[in-house]
């Protein structure tokens, strides 16, 4: 029977390569649910980078960056390292992609 973080790491996995393509090397992501018709809730995003962990102010402040359209104006701060975001895609649930 798989373990909850196995199987976690394989839909994070799937959910990756639908969203930047298979065989492209990512060195991190934030997938952030966000639903305009619908109550965000912040600490809901799912995070993952190899060697880093974020912790709730960091995630905190890159979803107002991204909720208030500046997050390719600035750097993010995550794990004492500075990131600029380059790229935000939105997919919808019903999109082709998911199917």
């Amino acid at each position: 029977m798989p373990s909850e973080e196995n199987s976690a790491s394989k839909n994070w996995e799937r959910y990756v390569g639908i969203l930047v393509g298979q065989g492209r090397t990512i060195f991190g992501a934030a997938v952030l649910p966000i639903a305009p018709d619908q109550p965000t809730l912040r600490k809901s995003a799912i995070l993952a980078q190899k060697g880093i962990s974020m912790r709730v102010p960091e995630v905190t402040a890159l979803v107002e960056a991204v909720m208030a359209g500046r997050v390719h104006q600035d750097y993010v701060q995550a794990a004492g390292h500075q990131y600029l975001i380059t790229t935000v895609d939105e997919i919808r649930r019903d999109s082709p992609r998911f199917a």
